[in-house]
Parts: C-alpha cells; structure tokens; sequence
C-alpha cells in the first residue's frame, strides 16, 4: 500500500488482501465495529481495480455476469458487492472484492494487453474506504460537491481535501460508505488530511478485517 509506512508505526496486527499487506485492525474488532457505524478510515488499497477500453469492452463484461451501466458515469453493484462504473462510451472501471472470482481475471485475459477489440489495465491506484453516518459531515468539509445530494453509485471526478480523486457513494450492508481512489503519489497527503478530520469528529482509522474477514 502507499500507506504502509504510516501504518507501520501504529499497527502489529497484519493481513494480506489481494497480495497486499494491510492492517487488519489497529484496536479491538470489537471498537472497530462500532466506529463503522458512525465514522471511520480504512485503506483497501489491495482490492483489484481494473479499466477496460475499445469497443469490446461492453460485450466482455456482459459475457461474464457483469453489469453493463448504460449511461457515462453511471455505476452498478456486482453480484458479490463489487462495482462497475461506465467512464466513457467504450470504457468501464471495475472493482472487485478480493473473495470474488474477479480477482482471478489473470487467466481469463492478459492485464495491460489489448485483445479483441479491448484493453485492459490493472490500475495502482490507493483504495480508501470512509465509513458511517456521518461521513456527510466529513464530506461537507473536504469536498465541494453536495455529497447528500449525489446518486448511489455514480462516479463524480472532484477533489476532497484539494487532491484529485474519484468518489462513488455506496452502501455495505446497513453502513453509508464513500469509495475513493487517488493516484499512490497523492495518497499519504490525503489520508493524514482525512485522518486528522476524522480524529476531530470523535472518529477512527479501522483496518481491513473490519470489512473483510477472510483475509488472510
């Protein structure tokens, strides 16, 4: 993870997700637990984010179950809460979590090849999660936009905390949560930003296991 030298510092409980190493919690499950329901920052940066390009893109997805949105910018949730967002007319972003078969996609295609009219691209971009009610509240101090405002799963290019990034709006299970991906050399500025918001809203940063709990 880009962030793993700062979370090397303040976490000894590890976990591998998607051949990442991520804390898997930095308190007690149980703390853990209780902060996603109200406001907390994990990094899930080992999750497989993948881009697909050309005119085969639409059809390829669709041959494997997945969801094909129809309008640019608009998203759609995988089988096994993952999510696919249409970026262009031929380009699609999809993201996969890591006890999905999508991991595995290596040997259905060659990653940064193109084929049949598509090119894949494994993306290295950090992962973050924010989780609970009120992260409207952190969004209305670091983002522009009208974060209430915004449709479940669509993709909005903005920027919070005045770096670029993607943001999608979503939901785990009874939990608000907002997806963010920003490019790795941008991704430790961001989080201490976020962390130092979320500290002063009485929240915490959680590790993958509160999310994730087959990880190894």
């Amino acid at each position: 993870s880009p962030l793993h030298s700062w979370h090397e510092s303040r976490c000894d409980n590890w976990c591998q997700l998607g051949g990442t190493s991520l804390p898997r919690h930095f308190a007690s499950p149980a703390e853990e637990r209780a902060a996603i329901s109200e406001l907390a920052l994990c990094d899930l940066s080992g999750l497989p984010l993948f881009e697909f390009k050309g005119p085969g893109a639409a059809d390829w997805l669709s041959a494997r179950g997945l969801p094909v949105p129809g309008e640019i910018y608009q998203g759609a949730s995988t089988p096994d809460n993952g999510w696919v967002t249409r970026t262009g007319n031929d380009e699609f972003l999809l993201r996969g979590p890591i006890d999905s078969s999508h991991v595995e996609m290596g040997a259905d295609f060659h990653i940064n090849g193109y084929q049949q009219d598509l090119l894949i691209t494994s993306r290295q971009d950090a992962g973050l999660l924010l989780a609970g009610r009120r992260v409207r509240e952190l969004m209305g101090q670091t983002c522009g936009l009208d974060y209430q405002a915004l449709m479940p799963r669509e993709t909005v290019f903005t920027r919070v905390a005045a770096v670029s990034c993607g943001l999608i709006k979503d939901q785990l299970g009874d939990n608000p949560v907002c997806w963010l991906w920003v490019d790795a050399s941008q991704a430790l500025y961001l989080w201490q930003e976020l962390v130092q918001i979320i500290e002063d809203l009485a929240g915490r940063v959680v590790g993958a296991g509160c999310f994730y709990t087959e990880v190894d």
